[in-house]
């Protein structure tokens, strides 16, 4: 269990007096310090601790110049030990979303690294990464680069990547990840190998661009899916919603998917089914199709699993008898 106090809690959500807090501490709840520069913090923090960053915006203000010091990456922050990144929420109703703006990478040594309820307003790189969740974020792009394993990207918005490892970090090779991309809302997939691609929505005409040896099941398709050269090849295709259901080719298996047009299949923009959609109970575990599948389902409010602040009211000075007047009410999260 991770230990709060009062103040950790106003700052990570966004309700004290100073804007744009960064707290690290322990899993434990010690050694708590505080920090307005993520950059800061990052190098501060040891290995395994949680980095908790408040509402705000966050400008990366560091420069990485590559493995081989010859590169010029401007707004670079890169991660080389395990930490645990918590923030409130990529779109957390009327609080203010904790948002970093410029490139977060990891290498392979912060393996086992977590990320939850951020939004990323430009990129973030795992690079030969493994054991890493990223969940309930928002991102332009997240670049699996190299080779890495048992990584999970969950209930985030975006498009996801392939590429080699940061050495080479404009070039197009592919990238050879155990991993599972499970119920996020995306933009696409590109240059991946040896993935789990289950329970998504999938708006785009380009997906799965250049892809090898995937496990595609229980997706909802806007536009389709190509297979071929510059495509998806070697894959299983099975139990997923399309406008029209592709015909096997390019050596990929083609099992038991569904033809419905988007009209026929959500009751609203946050892509729950119709109750007469065929996508209901059709998924291979037996639940429904698309991101409010699996025993698991997609959180519709988007808040991480910590607790919420929902509400907060401070008075300004000190009563007759020298006491503040506090009313603040958290509520607890179940998933």
């Amino acid at each position: 269990m991770k230990k709060f106090n009062l103040f950790l809690l106003l700052a990570f959500f966004g309700l004290s007096v100073s804007a744009q807090t960064i707290i690290v501490q322990k899993a434990d709840g010690t050694n708590a310090r505080m920090f307005k520069s993520l950059d800061e913090a990052v190098t501060k923090a040891d290995a395994n601790d949680y980095v908790y960053i408040g509402g705000g915006e966050y400008k990366i203000e560091s420069r990485w110049r590559g493995y081989n010091n010859t590169a010029n990456n401007l707004n670079w922050l890169v991660v080389e030990k395990p930490l645990h990144f918590v923030g409130g929420g990529y779109k957390a109703g009327s609080d203010i979303p904790s948002a970093i703006i410029g490139t977060l990478a990891f290498r392979k040594s912060a393996s086992g690294s977590t990320v939850t309820g951020l939004l990323f307003k430009e990129n973030v790189y795992l690079d030969s990464i493994s054991n890493t969740i990223i969940s309930r974020c928002q991102f332009n792009m997240l670049y699996l680069c190299g080779e890495g394993s048992n990584d999970m990207i969950t209930e985030c918005v975006g498009g996801i990547g392939g590429g080699p490892n940061l050495n080479s970090v404009n070039g197009t090779g592919v990238a050879s990840y155990s991993c599972v991309i499970s119920k996020n809302i995306l933009s696409g997939v590109k240059y991946l190998n040896d993935a789990m691609v289950n329970n998504n929505v999938l708006f785009y005409s380009t997906e799965f661009y250049k892809c090898n040896h995937l496990t595609i099941e229980n997706n909802f398709f806007r536009y389709g899916i190509n297979f071929g050269n510059e495509g998806l090849q070697n894959s299983v295709v099975r139990n997923n919603i399309f406008p029209s259901i592709p015909t096997a080719t390019y050596n990929n298996s083609v099992q038991n998917n569904i033809e419905e047009w988007v009209t026929e299949t959500f009751v609203d923009n946050n892509y729950n089914l119709k109750p007469t959609s065929l996508g209901k109970n059709a998924g291979t575990d037996g639940t429904d199709i698309g991101i409010y599948g699996t025993s698991n389902p997609f959180k519709e409010n988007t808040t991480t699993a910590y607790p919420q602040v929902i509400r907060s009211v401070i008075g300004s000075e000190t009563n007759a008898e020298e006491k503040l007047n506090v009313d603040i009410k958290v509520e607890a999260q179940n998933k």
